[in-house]
């Protein structure tokens, strides 16, 4: 009876061992799955709209150079060859515009995203008939008074790249929130 004794204590205790193992472990998972999912949005979320406000900075940058090109263009084979790059340029921005909205749209939770694209939306939506009008001026041999207008479109794609980088920066705090919870996930897995 004694030896039977000792063989259900060392069995138990065997028990006990691959209980507290397998528990650990869970946690461990858990904290390692946590890893993950902080990684993967880092990645293939927070990222990829940063990238797409960078994209979309620099076509507005690019429309912008077009469009001084333009008015100091007095070659009219020049003029026409802007105005293809200008649509092509705008063509671009609007298919940019999409992927990004898309992103963001995918965030249905995030209402701060959600303000801000709207606010990129209405700016970008705001300067493109103005530019357009300019380089059509342009076209058409009224350059001279669209150099007026001119400001005033600068002003709206001041405000564009202002409303991208507004994003930017939210963006760029959330991946180092999820940085932090990486971090924190890291700690309690390596203790456990």
């Amino acid at each position: 009876t004694n030896n039977m004794n000792i063989g259900k204590r060392i069995a138990l205790g065997f028990a006990l061992i691959l209980l507290l193992a397998s528990s650990g472990a869970y946690v461990v998972y858990q904290g390692v799955n946590l890893m993950k999912v902080e990684l993967t949005e880092i990645l293939e979320v927070y990222t990829k709209k940063i990238d797409q406000a960078h994209i979309l900075r620099h076509t507005a940058g690019d429309r912008s150079i077009l469009l001084r090109s333009i008015l100091l263009t007095e070659d009219e084979d020049k003029i026409l060859s802007i105005q293809d790059k200008f649509n092509a340029n705008v063509r671009n921005h609007t298919v940019e515009m999409e992927k990004l909205t898309t992103l963001i749209e995918a965030d249905i939770d995030n209402t701060v995203e959600q303000e801000i694209i709207n606010t990129i939306k209405i700016s970008s939506s705001e300067s493109y008939p103005m530019v357009f009008a300019i380089v059509q001026n342009t076209v058409d041999g009224f350059g001279d008074e669209s150099i007026q207008d001119l400001e005033r479109a600068a002003i709206y794609e001041s405000e564009l790249t202002a409303r991208l980088d507004k994003l930017i920066k939210f963006e760029k705090s959330n991946i180092n929130q999820a940085k932090e919870r990486f971090h924190h996930s890291a700690d309690n897995s390596f203790r456990m």
